[in-house]
C-alpha cells in the first residue's frame, strides 16, 4: 500500500506534514491513488448524492450468499479480520456496507435493499436486452454487440463440497454474421457513446479533422476497451511515417485531446473525449513495422539500388537502413518465388527482430480477421531464410511454433542462398584476417548481397568492405530531433560529407541521473537512481504499459548480472502495483507480438529488456536508458570504445533516452554537470547546440583519437601534443540546453573537464567568426590604404605596454558584429592570446590575422555583397574613432559616465579600498574607478 497513514486526533502541523507526505508519495506512484483513498470519498459523495435525491440503494451479494459477510466499522481497523474472505461480497464493498449501516444510525435514507447477483442480472439483461458481450475464444478476446438470446446458469462444487454458480448468455451478434455465442460478461449499451455516433457528420467529424488533416477517417463504430470501458473506435490511414510520429507525438502531449475537444466545445459542449494512449501504442507499434510507403527521401536511395546485383547502403542510426532492406528483400523473395535468403548479424537478437519486422509486413498484407493464412504465409517465407550470426560458426534454419520464433542448428549447405543481407556490416568487416579466416564468412557467396552499413556506430579504426555500389541515407526517421542532436555529441563521425537529419518531432528532452559515487555497494545506488529513472518514465507517458517498449543498457554482461541482482526486488517493492519483469533482447524478440496472429494477451506481465549495448545493436525501443556506459578520456582506443557505446546506446531510442551513471573524473559525461535545462532557445543556443556544429565537435574528437592511435607508437612522445586539450582550455561555463534535462542530477559540479562539445562548437564557431570578421577587417583596411600594423598601433596606444586587452579586442569585434554571445568573444581572446598572459603582443596579433588572409586581398573583397555595406561603414567609422580617441592624453578621455569622472584602465585584480566603485565607460567599454567623495578616477586600481 503507498498511502501515508495518519492518527485521527493528530495535530494540524501533524496533518500538514502528512498531506505534504501523501502529495508526494502520490506523485512518486506516477499519481495512482492507493486502495482505501480516492475511490473511497468519490463512493461516498455518490452515494450522499443519491440518498439526498431519494433514490433507492441496493447491495448486490455472491449467489445464495445474501446478507453474509457484513462488518462493522470496527472491524475494519482490526488486522485478524479477513474482508476477502470471499463470503457475501468483496472487500472493498464490505467497506461500503460497514459505512452504510453506520448512517444508518445517523441520518435516514441510508437503507439498502440486498440482492442476490443472480436475480441482479436476470432482472438487468432479459432476453432480447440488447447489450455489450464479452466474446472469448482461443485466437481472441473483444466485446461485442449484440441480442440476449438465452439466460443459463450452471451450477458446480467446490474441493470443499460448496456450491458455485455462474451465470451466462447466449447472444446473438447484431452484425452481419449473426454469429450466437456464449459470455459470462455483459454490460448495457452505453447512451453517451451512442449519442456521439449518431452525431458523428455534424459534431464529432469536423473536431477530428482539425487535427487529421490530409488523413482518411473512417466512420466510427461503438466498442468497448478490453477493460470494458465504452468507447468510440475510428479507423484512420496512415500512409506514411512522418504522420504516424506526429500523431503519436500530438496524443502522447494532450495536445489531440485538448484540439478534439475544442472543436467538440462548440458544437456538443455535453461531450468530452479522452483518448486511449494504451491503445494508440498498440497501434502505433504495429504500424510502424507494418508500414510499406517509404519516406521520399528513401524511395529515391532504393530507386539507385534498383537492377545492382551488390549494394552497400550506409546510414545513420535510425534513418531506416532495415526498413529499406526489408522492402528489398520482399520484392526479391517474391518475384523469385524459390529463392533463399541469408541474413547475417553480429546478435541473434537482431536476427530475431529482422524476422519479426519480416512478419508484420507480411501480416499487413493479409486480412486479421484471416489469422491461420497470416500464419502460413509466415512460415512459408521463414523456410526460406537462413541466419548466421557471432562468432559465425554455424548456420540457423528459423521455425514457426504457435508464436515462438525456433532455431534449430542446420548443415554447412545452408550457405547456399540467392541472396546475403550483412546487417551492422560495421562490427562484421572489422574482423582481423586471422578471426576472418575462422568463420564461415569467406565462403560466403550469392548473386545479390546486401551490406547496410554505419562507421559512426563502430568502434574500430577501419573496416575492410567488398567492393561494390554504395547507397548513402542521410535522414533518421525513428529518433526524435532532441535524441539525434543529443547523440551526435559522441557520434564517430568520418563521414562529414553528408549532413545527417532528422523527421521526428522535437521530442522530450534526454534526461539525466547523475550521481557522486558513495558507499562501496555501487550497484545498488545504481537501482535506486533506475527506479528514478522508470517513475520518470511512467510520469512522461501515464496510462501506457512499459511491456516491451524500455530497454536498459548496460556496458557489458558482468555488470548486467551486479545490477539485475539488485533491481527485480526493488522493482517488485516500488512498483507493487504493476508486474515488472526483467528479460533478454533475445527472449523479448523470440516471440512475434502478440496481436499479430489474432491472439490476445494472457497476462498482465509487463517485460522490460535489460542487456548490453552490444546486444542492441540494430535494435530500437521506444524508451532507452544508458545505465554506467561512461568512462574517463583517456587518449587512446578507449576513447573510441567509450564514445561508440554512448552513441550507440541512445540511438536506440526513438522517443525518449535517459541517462543513469555515477560521476566519473574526467569523463565524457561530466560536462552535464554544468548544464542546465531550458524549454526555450535563442538564435545562439540554437545555432550551438544545431546538429552539424554539434557533429563537428564530434568529429574533431574522432580525428584526435584516430591520430593518437594510428601513430607508429601510440606511447611515444612523438604524438602531437596539440591534439590533446589541456584541463585549462576547457572553460567552466555554466551552458544552458534545451536538449539534455540534467534536474535529476545530484553530482557535485566538476572543477575541470577534459571533454565539453559546447567548448568545442563554440570553437568551431568561433573559428568562422575569426574569419568573416577578419575578411572584412583586412577588406576595410585595404580601402582605406591602412595596415594590420597601424590598426595594431591604434587600438593599443592608451597602454604603456603596447598590447592589446580583453576590453579592446571585444569592441573591436561588437562593433562589427554586435550580437556575438561571450562564450565567443571569450574563446576569440583565447585564440589571440597564445601565451596566455592576457595581453596580445602585436606579434601575436599580426600571427592570428595573418592566418585570416590565407586569400590575395581581390578574393577578400570579392567577399563582401551589397548587404555588407553596413558594416563596411561601421569598421570604417570604427577606426576614425578609434585614430581620435587614442590621440587624447590617457588621463583626460571623457568616459561619459554620470558622475562626470574620466575614463579608466581595465582593472588588474584586487579588492577595491572604501569609496571606490568600479564603472564600464559606454563609450570605450574599458573599465574605470571613480572615487565618490573626491571625484576622482583613475586608470590603474587604486590601492589606498
Amino acid at each position: 500500500m503507498n498511502a501515508v497513514p495518519i492518527r485521527q486526533d493528530a495535530t494540524d502541523e501533524e496533518k500538514e506534514d502528512a498531506t505534504k507526505r501523501a502529495e508526494e508519495q502520490w506523485e512518486k506512484m506516477g499519481r495512482t491513488a492507493s486502495w482505501g483513498c480516492a475511490w473511497y470519498k468519490r463512493w461516498f459523495d455518490l452515494v450522499c448524492t443519491a440518498v439526498e435525491k431519494k433514490q433507492r440503494l441496493k447491495a448486490v451479494f455472491f449467489p445464495r450468499q445474501v446478507g453474509y459477510g457484513i462488518p462493522s466499522m470496527e472491524d475494519l481497523s482490526d488486522r485478524e479480520v479477513d474482508l476477502w474472505d470471499g463470503v457475501g461480497c468483496g472487500g472493498s464493498q464490505k467497506s461500503e456496507l460497514a459505512t452504510a449501516n453506520l448512517m444508518q444510525k445517523q441520518s435516514p435514507g441510508w437503507d439498502y435493499e440486498k440482492v442476490d447477483v443472480t436475480a441482479f442480472l436476470k432482472d438487468q439483461f432479459p432476453p432480447g436486452a440488447q447489450v455489450d458481450a464479452l466474446h472469448e475464444t482461443e485466437a481472441d478476446v473483444r466485446w461485442r454487440k449484440g441480442i440476449v438470446v438465452k439466460q443459463m446458469e450452471k451450477v458446480t462444487k467446490t474441493e470443499s463440497g460448496d456450491e458455485s454458480t455462474e451465470f451466462f448468455w447466449q447472444i446473438k451478434s447484431d452484425d452481419d454474421s449473426g454469429e450466437m455465442f456464449e459470455a459470462s460478461q455483459v454490460r448495457l449499451l452505453n447512451v453517451a457513446v451512442e449519442q456521439l455516433l449518431h452525431r458523428w457528420g455534424d459534431v464529432l467529424e469536423p473536431a477530428l479533422r482539425r487535427c487529421l488533416v490530409d488523413m482518411e477517417l473512417r466512420r466510427p463504430s461503438a466498442c468497448r476497451l478490453r477493460s470494458g470501458t465504452p468507447a468510440l473506435s475510428i479507423g484512420i490511414q496512415i500512409s506514411n511515417v512522418e504522420a504516424l510520429l506526429s500523431l503519436r507525438d500530438r496524443v502522447l502531449s494532450g495536445d489531440f485531446d485538448r484540439s478534439v475537444n475544442e472543436g467538440l466545445a462548440s458544437g456538443a459542449p455535453e461531450f468530452k473525449v479522452k483518448f486511449d494512449r494504451s491503445r494508440l501504442f498498440e497501434l502505433y507499434e504495429d504500424s510502424l513495422l507494418g508500414l510499406k510507403e517509404l519516406t521520399e527521401h528513401q524511395q529515391v536511395k532504393l530507386k539507385e539500388m534498383e537492377g545492382l546485383g551488390d549494394v552497400h547502403l550506409s546510414a545513420p542510426a535510425g534513418a531506416g537502413k532495415t526498413f529499406v532492406a526489408v522492402q528489398h528483400v520482399l520484392e526479391h523473395l517474391n518475384t523469385h518465388p524459390s529463392a533463399r535468403l541469408l541474413y547475417v548479424a553480429p546478435s541473434e537478437s537482431l536476427g530475431l527482430h529482422f524476422l519479426r519486422w519480416l512478419s508484420v509486413r507480411l501480416a499487413s498484407r493479409k486480412n486479421h480477421s484471416e489469422p491461420a493464412l497470416v500464419e502460413s504465409r509466415i512460415k512459408q517465407i521463414l523456410s526460406r531464410i537462413t541466419l548466421l550470426h557471432s562468432p559465425y560458426k554455424h548456420f540457423q534454419l528459423p521455425s514457426l511454433e504457435g508464436d515462438r520464433i525456433l532455431r534449430r542448428v542446420a548443415g554447412p549447405d545452408a550457405e547456399k542462398c540467392d541472396m546475403v543481407v550483412y546487417d551492422e556490416s560495421h562490427h562484421i568487416f572489422c574482423l582481423p584476417p586471422e578471426e576472418m579466416s575462422s568463420t564461415l564468412l569467406p565462403s560466403l557467396s550469392a548473386k545479390r548481397r546486401l551490406l547496410l552499413s554505419d562507421e559512426s556506430q563502430s568502434a574500430s579504426v577501419s573496416q575492410t568492405y567488398p567492393d561494390m555500389a554504395r547507397v548513402k541515407l542521410s535522414e533518421v526517421v525513428r529518433s526524435t530531433k532532441r535524441i539525434v542532436a543529443g547523440a551526435a555529441t559522441f557520434q564517430l563521425n568520418t563521414q562529414r560529407d553528408t549532413a545527417v537529419s532528422s523527421l521526428g518531432s522535437d521530442g522530450p528532452p534526454l534526461k539525466t541521473f547523475l550521481f557522486d559515487p558513495v558507499g562501496q555497494d555501487l550497484f545498488k545506488v545504481y537501482a535506486e537512481h533506475i527506479i528514478k529513472a522508470l517513475w520518470h518514465v511512467a510520469k512522461t507517458f501515464p496510462d501506457v504499459s512499459l511491456h516491451g517498449r524500455v530497454a536498459m543498457l548496460v556496458p557489458n554482461s558482468v555488470i548486467l548480472d551486479k545490477i539485475k541482482h539488485v533491481l527485480q526486488k526493488d522493482l517488485n517493492r516500488e512498483f507493487p502495483h504493476r508486474s515488472l519483469r526483467l528479460v533478454s533482447f533475445e527472449e523479448s524478440l523470440s516471440c512475434l507480438p502478440e496481436r499479430l496472429l489474432g491472439r490476445s494477451k494472457q497476462v498482465q506481465q509487463e517485460n522490460i529488456v535489460l542487456d548490453t549495448v552490444e546486444n542492441a545493436d540494430g535494435l530500437e525501443q521506444l524508451v532507452v536508458i544508458c545505465v554506467d556506459l561512461d568512462a574517463p578520456v583517456e587518449r587512446n582506443l578507449e576513447d573510441l570504445q567509450t564514445r561508440s557505446r554512448l552513441y550507440r546506446g541512445l540511438t536506440r531510442a526513438q522517443l525518449l533516452a535517459i541517462v543513469v551513471n555515477a560521476r566519473v573524473k574526467g569523463g565524457w559525461l561530466e560536462f552535464l554537470g554544468m548544464v542546465t535545462f531550458s524549454e526555450s532557445s535563442d538564435e545562439a543556443l540554437e545555432d550551438k547546440e544545431a546538429v552539424p556544429n554539434i557533429q563537428a565537435a564530434a568529429g574533431k574528437a574522432h580525428e584526435e583519437a584516430l591520430q593518437i592511435v594510428e601513430a607508429p607508437d601510440a606511447s611515444s612522445a612523438d604524438v602531437d601534443e596539440s591534439a590533446q586539450p589541456e584541463e585549462s582550455t576547457l572553460q567552466l561555463i555554466q551552458e544552458t540546453s534545451t536538449v539534455w534535462d540534467t534536474s535529476g542530477n545530484t553530482m557535485s559540479k566538476p572543477t575541470s573537464l577534459l571533454f565539453n562539445p559546447f567548448f568545442s562548437a563554440d570553437k568551431a564557431r568561433a573559428a568562422k567568426t575569426l574569419q568573416d570578421i577578419g575578411s572584412r577587417i583586412l577588406a576595410s583596411l585595404q580601402r582605406q590604404g591602412r595596415t594590420l600594423d597601424e590598426l595594431f598601433t591604434s587600438l593599443a596606444k592608451t597602454h604603456d605596454d603596447q598590447a592589446l586587452r580583453r576590453a579592446d579586442l571585444d569592441e573591436l569585434f561588437t562593433r562589427l558584429q554586435p550580437d556575438l554571445p561571450e562564450s565567443q568573444l571569450h574563446l576569440l581572446w583565447l585564440a589571440f592570446d597564445a601565451d596566455a598572459d592576457d595581453r596580445i603582443s602585436r606579434e601575436e596579433f599580426m600571427t592570428k590575422m595573418a592566418a585570416v588572409d590565407g586569400f590575395s586581398e581581390a578574393e577578400v573583397l570579392k567577399q563582401q555583397t551589397e548587404g555588407s555595406e553596413s558594416l563596411k561603414d561601421s569598421f570604417e567609422k570604427l577606426i576614425t574613432r578609434v585614430n581620435r580617441m587614442m590621440d587624447l592624453p590617457a588621463q583626460a578621455a571623457e568616459h561619459r559616465a554620470k558622475e562626470g569622472a574620466e575614463a579608466a584602465g581595465p582593472k588588474e585584480g584586487g579588492s577595491l579600498p572604501p569609496g571606490w566603485s568600479q564603472h564600464r565607460d559606454p563609450a570605450t567599454g574599458k573599465t574605470y574607478y571613480f572615487n565618490m567623495k573626491t571625484k576622482e578616477s583613475r586608470w590603474d586600481v587604486p590601492t589606498t
